[in-house]
């Protein structure tokens, strides 16, 4: 079945994408609030 691995594949990269983007919101908010308390 070759349609499979690319659709598979195509997926996990979605995934990945959405993770990556969730990180770099968490690292932004952490960073803010960092700063708002000044420590």
């Amino acid at each position: 079945m070759p349609g499979i691995l690319p659709l598979k594949r195509g997926i996990v990269s979605k995934f990945v994408e959405l993770y990556h983007r969730d990180i770099s919101k968490a690292i932004l908010l952490e960073g803010r609030l960092r700063s708002l308390r000044f420590e």
